[in-house]
């Protein structure tokens, strides 16, 4: 088996457990979504998406599974034909000086297939988990901005306006007519986020003097 070959078997192998990984984990996650909800600190988030975390989770798993299994299968492959090589009485050691360059090659390939695998395969994985954290806060800045254009909505706080940042920090800057109306802009942003949050949202809006 030539390193091209074998190259392609790893591939080949770590695209099919990806796929049967995903499948799988799309049943758990629409059968039984509460298996993720339960291993995951934000299961029972509104943002959590069962289906997906089990599809993206299936597949990485299964390209691990896939390579791992490949290479265990092509480094016994390997041993084994090493093993029935038999060298000629005539000719004992230039056999054996082809036997070792040929074991010796294959290892290499091992060595370096694993360690180029291993090396992206970690690289995606942090790279899903960074580009799915910001989806998520993505998602939760929408609904956020989506309540606070609701709130706004009444005259009474015109002059305020809803401004971001990054990780979901959603907060307010402008200024109000007067005390009594701050104090019910902040009313209505504590009933629908919470004392703590409402606090720090309406903390850049100032009444006008």
């Amino acid at each position: 088996m030539t390193p091209q070959t074998a190259l392609r078997n790893v591939l080949l192998w770590g695209v099919i457990f990806a796929c049967v990984g995903a499948a799988i984990g799309a049943a758990i996650g629409t059968v039984a979504p509460g298996y993720y909800q339960s291993i995951f600190r934000n299961g029972h988030s509104p943002e959590f998406n069962p289906l997906q975390v089990g599809i993206g989770l299936g597949a990485t798993q299964g390209v691990a599974s896939g390579v791992a299994i490949s290479i265990t299968v092509l480094t016994l492959l390997t041993w084994r034909d090493t093993r029935s090589a038999r060298p000629d009485a005539d000719n004992d050691a230039p056999i054996k000086n082809l036997r070792s360059r040929t074991w010796s090659v294959h290892m290499l390939w091992v060595m370096a297939t694993a360690m180029s695998v291993l090396t992206i395969s970690a690289a995606t994985f942090v790279l899903g988990g960074i580009i799915g954290q910001q989806q998520l806060y993505q998602t939760w800045t929408e609904r956020k901005l989506h309540s606070l254009t609701t709130i706004l909505e009444s005259i009474e706080f015109d002059g305020v306006k809803s401004e971001f940042s990054s990780a979901a920090k959603v907060y307010l800057t402008g200024t109000i007519k007067d005390d009594t109306s701050r104090d019910a802009l902040r009313d209505k942003l504590v009933f629908t986020f919470g004392a703590e949050e409402a606090d720090e949202m309406i903390r850049r809006v100032e009444v006008a003097r």
